[in-house]
C-alpha cells in the first residue's frame, strides 16, 4: 500500500495543490511534467520523485493502516549544503491524541537519502490514521520520496507472501552482452552457470536481433516497442505503462542518471539509482552491488514492481578499444588494420590484442553472472521468484576483433546484431525456440505476460500469440523477417528472412575520399561469421531500401534511399515489409 496512492493532504493554513500527489494516475502523459509539488530529489546520483516540503509547513492525509504490524517507511533527504528544517511526523486515530513518531529539530544535510521505518501500535492495525508532516520554521526544504505503509502478511504464519495484484517484472538489459558467449548459447568456454540455470528454466531464442546496435537508442527502442530514432513522448514505454497499473518502477544503472540513455522513459521511472556492479567493486565487496536493488525490491512491500537492470558490461579498466566502424566495410568483412604511422610506437597485433580482450570479456561476463546469480537467489529465498517475470538480453552485442575493432557499436554484423534473450515467464513453459526474435518483441511480450492490454502502433508483437505456452508468431506472421537498422547518416539496415542475411549501407561521404556502398547477403547457416559476401539480389535490395524510405518519413533519420520506391519496390513489397513486421494482417 503507497502511503500517498489516494491520500488528500491538506495545509493547516488553507488549501494545499497536491492532488493525489504522486499517485500513478497523476502522473502526466508527457515527459518533464510532474503532478503540483511533486519534482525530482537527487543524491549521489539516487534521483527518486518525491515531495518537497517547505519549511514552517504541515501536510495531513488519513490512511487505513494494514491489519498486522503497521509501520510507515519514508526516505528522506536535506541536500547540502544547507541543514534542512526540522521534521516532526504524527498520527492519531479519529478524535485522539497525536502519537509522535519521528521528532528532529534539525535535519542534518547528506550526501544519501535516510531511510526511516517507523512503527505504529499494533492495536492501530486495521485503522483508519490521520498522518501529519510538519516542518521547521527555519532551514532548507525536505525531500520526502517512497513513503509506503507495510505490515506483516495475514498469512505469515503460513509462511506465504500476499497476493499481488499482477506478477512482478526484472528485466536485466546489458549493453555488449553477446549471445554467443554465453554457455546456454553453446559456447564451451563459458562461466556463466547462473545465466545458464536460468535459461534451463525459461525459454530462450536462439536468434534475436536489436532493433538498433547502439547502447542508448537500442534500449529506449526495446522499452517502447517500436524503432526509436529521436524523443518521444513517456507514454510509449514499458516503466509508465506498468506504473499506470500500479506498479512500483526503478531503475539501476549508470552513476549518473542523466547516463542511463533512457531517453524520455526515464522519467516514468520512481526512482533511477546506480547500479553497484558497474561501480567497479573488489571481488570481496561485489556483494553490495545486489544490495540496493534488493532493499528496494523489499520495500515495494505488497505492491508489484517493474525493475530495470542495465548499463554497460562491467569491463575492468584499462586501455579505451578502438570502436567499431558505424557501418560495415564496402568490399570485405574483416578489413585489416591501418599500418602505424612512422614514428609511432609498435602496434600491438591484431591477435594478441584479441586475446587480451577476450579474456577481459570473459571476466567482465563472469562477474556479471555472479551477480545475476546472487539477486535471482535472493528472489528465491524472498518467496518472489515465481511470481516474478525475468528477461535478460542486450541492447547491442560486442566486436572482440572480427572486424578490427572492439566495443560496442552500430555495425551491422552478428556481433553486434545478435543478442540473447532468455524469458522466463510463469505458466509459460521452458525450452529453445527456433522463432525469430526481435529486441521490439520484449515490451508486448511482458505487458501480454503480466495481463495488461497491448497498447496501439507498436512494431512488436508478443512472441506467445494465443493463450499457449509455446512461442509462436501472430497471425499472418509465419514467414518473418527482423530487420535492424542503424541512423547514420546516411542510414544502413539489414534484415534476416531465415538463415538469408541482407545488409545495405548506401554510399557517403564527399570526394576525394567517398565510402563506397556495401549491398551483401550471407547465408549464417554455411556462414555464421560473414566472411563469405554474396551480391545482394535485387528483391532484397528493394525491401531494404523500401524500410529505410519507409523510416525516413516517420522515424525522422537521414535515409540516402530516394523517397519514392524505385522498382522492383512496388506496393505488394511494402505490404510484406509491414506484414513482416508484424503490423499488417492479411
Amino acid at each position: 500500500m503507497r502511503l500517498l496512492d489516494g491520500a488528500i493532504w491538506r495545509r493547516d493554513a488553507g488549501p494545499l495543490e497536491l492532488p493525489a500527489p504522486l499517485a500513478k494516475d497523476a502522473l502526466a502523459p508527457r515527459v518533464g511534467e510532474l503532478p503540483p509539488g511533486a519534482a525530482w530529489a537527487e543524491s549521489a546520483g539516487d534521483r527518486r520523485r518525491a515531495l518537497w516540503l517547505e519549511p514552517a509547513r504541515v501536510l495531513r492525509c488519513a490512511l487505513e493502516l494494514p491489519p498486522t504490524a503497521p509501520r510507515l517507511r519514508l526516505a528522506l533527504l536535506a541536500a547540502p549544503p544547507a541543514n534542512g528544517a526540522g521534521l516532526r511526523i504524527a498520527a492519531a486515530l479519529e478524535g485522539g491524541p497525536e502519537l509522535s513518531l519521528f521528532d528532529e529539530p534539525e535535519i542534518a544535510c547528506a550526501a544519501r537519502w535516510r531511510e526511516l521505518e517507523l512503527e505504529l501500535p499494533a492495536a492501530w492495525g486495521g485503522a483508519t490514521v490521520e498522518f501529519s508532516f510538519r516542518s521547521g520554521a527555519a532551514g532548507a526544504p525536505l525531500a520526502l520520496a517512497e513513503p509506503r505503509l507495510v505490515g506483516a502478511p495475514d498469512s505469515a504464519a503460513r509462511g506465504a507472501r500476499p497476493q499481488r495484484r499482477g506478477p512482478n517484472v526484472l528485466l536485466v538489459v546489458i549493453d555488449g552482452l553477446r549471445a554467443d558467449r554465453l554457455g546456454c548459447f553453446g559456447s564451451a568456454r563459458a562461466q556463466t552457470p547462473a545465466i545458464d540455470a536460468l535459461a534451463r528454466s525459461a525459454w530462450l531464442f536462439e536468434r534475436c536481433w536489436t532493433a538498433l546496435p547502439s547502447p542508448s537508442a537500442g534500449k529506449q527502442s526495446l522499452l517502447s516497442g517500436r524503432f526509436v530514432a529521436a524523443a518521444e513522448p513517456v507514454d510509449a514505454a514499458l516503466p509508465l505503462w506498468f506504473a499506470r497499473q500500479g506498479y512500483e518502477t526503478a531503475a539501476f544503472g549508470p552513476r549518473r542518471p542523466e547516463d542511463h540513455g533512457l531517453g524520455p522513459a526515464a522519467a516514468a521511472f520512481d526512482r533511477l539509482a546506480p547500479w553497484g556492479l558497474l561501480e567497479g567493486e573488489s571481488a570481496d565487496s561485489s556483494a553490495r552491488a545486489s544490495s540496493a536493488p534488493l532493499e528496494w525490491i523489499e520495500r515495494c512491500s505488497d505492491q508489484p514492481f517493474f525493475l530495470l537492470l542495465h548499463g554497460p558490461l562491467p569491463l575492468a579498466s584499462g586501455a579505451g578499444p578502438a570502436p567499431p566502424s558505424p557501418s560495415p566495410p564496402a568490399s570485405e568483412a574483416s578489413p585489416a588494420p591501418a599500418p602505424a604511422a612512422p614514428g609511432d610506437p609498435d602496434p600491438i597485433p591484431l591477435g594478441v590484442q584479441r586475446q587480451g580482450e577476450e579474456q577481459r570479456y570473459a571476466a567482465a561476463l563472469s562477474r556479471l553472472d555472479a551477480e545475476l546469480g546472487r539477486l535471482l537467489s535472493a528472489l528465491e529465498a524472498a518467496g518472489l521468484r515465481e511470481h516474478t517475470l525475468v528477461a535478460v538480453t542486450a541492447s547491442v552485442g560486442f566486436e572482440l576483433g572480427e572486424r578490427g575493432g572492439f566495443g560496442a557499436g552500430r555495425s551491422l554484423y552478428e556481433e553486434q546484431l545478435h543478442v540473447p534473450l532468455i524469458l522466463s515467464l510463469p505458466g509459460k513453459g521452458t525450452g529453445r525456440s527456433p522463432l525469430l526474435a526481435s529486441s521490439l518483441d520484449l515490451a508486448p511480450t511482458l505487458l501480454s505476460a503480466a495481463g495488461l492490454t497491448l497498447p496501439g502502433g507498436l512494431d512488436g508483437h508478443s512472441l506467445f500469440a494465443g493463450r499457449g505456452s509455446t512461442p509462436r508468431p501472430p497471425p499472418g506472421a509465419a514467414d518473418r523477417r527482423l530487420f535492424s537498422w542503424s541512423p547514420g547518416p546516411p542510414a544502413a539496415a539489414a534484415s534476416l528472412r531465415g538463415p538469408l542475411k541482407a545488409l545495405l549501407a548506401p554510399a557517403s561521404g564527399a570526394p576525394p575520399e567517398p565510402a563506397g556502398e556495401s549491398a551483401l547477403c550471407f547465408d549464417l547457416a554455411l556462414d555464421p561469421g560473414e566472411l563469405d559476401p554474396r551480391p545482394l539480389p535485387a528483391e532484397r535490395r528493394a525491401e531494404l531500401e523500401q524500410f529505410l524510405g519507409q523510416g525516413s518519413r516517420s522515424r525522422g533519420f537521414a535515409s540516402a534511399a530516394p523517397a519514392t520506391p524505385s522498382p522492383p519496390a512496388t506496393e505488394a513489397l511494402l505490404a510484406a515489409v509491414l506484414e513482416a513486421l508484424g503490423l499488417l494482417r492479411r
